[in-house]
C-alpha cells in the first residue's frame, strides 16, 4: 500500500489540474436520528491544497426545530497537503469552531469489492476513524489522494463513503475536472481572523458543553429519574462523523 500510494503522488505532479466534485451529503442527526441532506463540494487543486464547502443546502426543513447558525460559514475544511495540515469548521450551537491539526493518518484497508460511479472504476476500501468503521469507493483516474470532509489518504480519489451503521453517507453526483485553477480564498475569510483549536481544546470544549445540556436536562426530570444513568450519552459526544470520549476529554 505505501509503495503504491509513493508511486501514484509521482503520478500526480506529472499533470496539474483543479478538480471539483459535488456530493451528496446525508447524515443522521444525533441522538434521535433526524435525517439532514445538504449538497457539498470539494476542489482540490494540485492535489497540494483543497476546499471541502457548503455548495446549497437542501432538507433542513424537514429537521424540526432546526436553527441555522448566526453567520454564514460555506467552508468545512482546507486541506494544505505540502504542509501536512487541516483546518476543520464544527457548528458548536449557533456558531463555529475553527480547529487545526494534522491531516489523520487514516489507516485505510483496500478491498476486493468494486463499484463503478459516475462512469469512474472505483475500489472499495475500509477503515475505523475516530469512534466508527467507514467503506469507501475511490478511483484512481481523478489523480489526487483527497476525498470529503477530513477523508483522504488513498492511492485515488473518494467518490462514496459511509459508516458502517448509516449514520452518514457522502456521495459524488457530479465532477467537473479543468486546467484553470482558481483563486478560492473566498472561503477562507473567516478562517483567517477566528480563534483556532486544537482538536484537543475543541473536544473538551464539546464535552463541556455537552455536559452543560444534559445536566439540564437531568435538573428538569424528577428527583427519581437521571438521565445519564438511562440514557449512553454520557459516554459519547454523539456527533454524527467523529465520537468524542467523554471520559478522555471532561
Amino acid at each position: 500500500m505505501k509503495l503504491l500510494y509513493i508511486i501514484f503522488l509521482i503520478t500526480i505532479n506529472i499533470s496539474a489540474q483543479t478538480f471539483e466534485i459535488d456530493y451528496k451529503y446525508h447524515e443522521l442527526l444525533q441522538p434521535k436520528n433526524l435525517p439532514r441532506d445538504e449538497v457539498h463540494k470539494l476542489i482540490n487543486i494540485d492535489n497540494e491544497i483543497s476546499y471541502y464547502v457548503v455548495d446549497k443546502e437542501q432538507n433542513h426543513s424537514n429537521v424540526p426545530g432546526y436553527t441555522p447558525p448566526v453567520e454564514s460559514e460555506a467552508l468545512r475544511t482546507f486541506k494544505k497537503f505540502n504542509q501536512d495540515s487541516i483546518y476543520t469548521v464544527y457548528p458548536v450551537g449557533l456558531k463555529y469552531a475553527y480547529v487545526k491539526e494534522k491531516i489523520p493518518a487514516i489507516n485505510w484497508k483496500i478491498e476486493k469489492g468494486t463499484k463503478k460511479i459516475l462512469d469512474y472504476d472505483c475500489k472499495k476500501a475500509t477503515a475505523e476513524y475516530r469512534g466508527r468503521k467507514y467503506e469507501a469507493y475511490f478511483t484512481e483516474k481523478i489523480p489526487t489522494t483527497d476525498g470529503p470532509w477530513k477523508f483522504s489518504g488513498l492511492p485515488g480519489t473518494i467518490l462514496e463513503i459511509y459508516d458502517t451503521e448509516k449514520k452518514l453517507t457522502i456521495e459524488a453526483v457530479a465532477i467537473k475536472i479543468s486546467k484553470n485553477i482558481k483563486n478560492q480564498d473566498q472561503y477562507l475569510s473567516h478562517l483567517k481572523v477566528k480563534k483556532k483549536y486544537t482538536y484537543e481544546d475543541f473536544a473538551k470544549l464539546s464535552v463541556k458543553r455537552h455536559l452543560k445540556i444534559l445536566a439540564a436536562i437531568n435538573s428538569s426530570l424528577p428527583n427519581n429519574s437521571d438521565v445519564s444513568s438511562t440514557s449512553n450519552l454520557i459516554k459519547n459526544y454523539p456527533q454524527e462523523i467523529e465520537i468524542i470520549d467523554v471520559e478522555k476529554y471532561k
